[in-house]
């Protein structure tokens, strides 16, 4: 599955971004390098419209940034949880879409108003010539009351099934709750084959310390604005938090990431250990992880993987405890 990480648009381009994006119209409209660095290395790129970031721009702008950055895909318009009006914007804007590959985002309070969003609007479109002008995914956002972008956490999981039995490509649209996501809908998106989906979540996560695992609360990315200065382990930390996620992604780790991910990330910054450090500890501090305590297993005699323990976590049987403590500064 595809992972289009996204990063406030001054660090478009430093971290890893793959060959599946997502881009936000009124960033490649209002920032020049953003729009240079989103196209690096010709990616597939889906072109966002703004509605959940409440920065919706009309057809005609969102025509220039898609023209702009030669995206690949655009998101039609639509209004959070308010499906007669999702019907309407989106159907309107056919014709005057300068991409021929488009997103329809069914939208809805309720299980059954998203359920007659999504059916009105394919019977439409079986019906129409469109069909034959435009390429169709389908994006799938949670349920959530009108105009509103906090989501009804868990509503999304049934959503999948019902997007996917379409028979339309499909993709997810951000993430409603750490949990739920890495836990329930990630694993069914997987089985269902579902395209990809756009998160900030690596990034947002790291900015704040936060090491990614399904137990973080989830962090809004918010105003760029804020990220203007970033420290270097929160830096290195996005790098480690991008490659979990691509690792929960490939079903090869959960909360417990695996040893060989943390030294293969540090690897970016260190080529060899320094002396006197633990392997370990060395690879952990170069990649930005939080102090504190931590539930290691081993295999062999060889660290296999390490898990972050929350307030009151004790390790398994088949576990030790670590603990990751500040660098001591010695006189």
């Amino acid at each position: 599955m595809h992972i289009a990480n996204i990063t406030p648009p001054q660090w478009a381009g430093t971290f890893p971004q793959g060959p599946y994006r997502m881009a936000l119209a009124h960033w490649v409209l209002d920032n020049q390098l953003y729009a240079k660095k989103i196209r690096l290395d010709d990616p597939y790129i889906l072109m966002d419209n703004g509605a959940f970031e409440g920065s919706q721009v009309e057809v005609a702008l969102l025509n220039e940034a898609t023209t702009r950055i030669a995206a690949s895909e655009v998101v039609l318009p639509d209004t959070p949880g308010n499906a007669r009006e999702t019907l309407q914007k989106s159907w309107a804007s056919l014709g005057r879409i300068a991409s021929k590959r488009i997103m329809f985002v069914p939208q809805g309070n309720s299980i059954e108003e998203w359920s007659d969003c999504l059916t009105a609007w394919l019977i439409k479109w079986e019906e129409s010539s469109w069909k034959e002008t435009y390429v169709l995914s389908l994006g799938i956002t949670s349920l959530r009351i009108p105009g509103s972008t906090k989501p009804q956490i868990g509503s999304r999981f049934e959503l999948i099934k019902k997007v996917i039995k379409t028979g339309y490509p499909a993709h997810l649209l951000g993430v409603p709750n750490t949990e739920e996501f890495l836990t329930r809908e990630l694993p069914e998106a997987l089985r269902l084959g579902v395209r990809g989906f756009d998160t900030s979540l690596a990034f947002a996560l790291a900015a704040k310390g936060i090491l990614l695992t399904s137990k973080a609360k989830k962090v809004q990315l918010g105003d760029p604005a804020q990220y203007e200065m970033l420290p270097t382990n929160a830096r290195r930390l996005v790098y480690l938090n991008q490659a979990i996620l691509r690792a929960r992604t490939d079903g090869i780790c959960a909360d417990e990431i695996p040893t060989r991910l943390i030294r293969d990330t540090a690897q970016r910054w260190l080529k060899y250990w320094a002396e006197g450090f633990e392997p370990l500890v060395g690879a952990m501090r170069a990649c930005g992880m939080p102090i504190g305590r931590y539930a290691l297993c081993k295999e062999d005699g060889r660290e296999k993987y390490v898990r972050l323990l929350g307030e009151g976590d004790l390790p398994g049987e088949e576990e030790e405890l670590y603990v990751l403590e500040p660098i001591t500064t010695r006189r």
